[in-house]
């Protein structure tokens, strides 16, 4: 069992981490969201000159699906995504640990008294 200063410092560097994911958060948050614009906006694109070159409807979203550009804006926010989610998996990670810490410091103070 660790004691309570160990406690305290590997507290500390969970707060730590855990407002440092929340800074990079926002940042992730950011880059995917202008990757998505991105991709949106080249798929429109894309339809239109389908659309202007007389393809049958039918058949645009699977020219639209591989075109080169578009699909590395769709792989680029899929990417964007998945570090965002990683971001997030990571948080909940911290705080759980922050709160088993929590929790053998308040065992600690109770077996103290005891």
């Amino acid at each position: 069992m660790k004691t309570a200063p160990e406690l305290l410092n590997i507290l500390e560097v969970l707060c730590r981490r855990l407002t440092e994911k929340n800074d990079e958060y926002g940042q992730l948050a950011e880059d995917r969201a202008l990757a998505e614009k991105e991709y949106k906006m080249a798929v429109r694109e894309q339809i239109l000159r389908h659309k202007s070159d007389g393809q049958p409807a039918t058949i645009i979203p699977k020219l639209v699906e591989g075109h080169r550009l578009v699909a590395e804006l769709k792989f680029a926010m899929d990417v964007k995504d998945a570090l965002v989610k990683a971001n997030l998996e990571s948080v909940k990670s911290t705080v759980t640990q922050i709160d088993s810490v929590r929790s053998m410091l308040s065992w600690l103070k109770e077996e103290m008294k005891g």
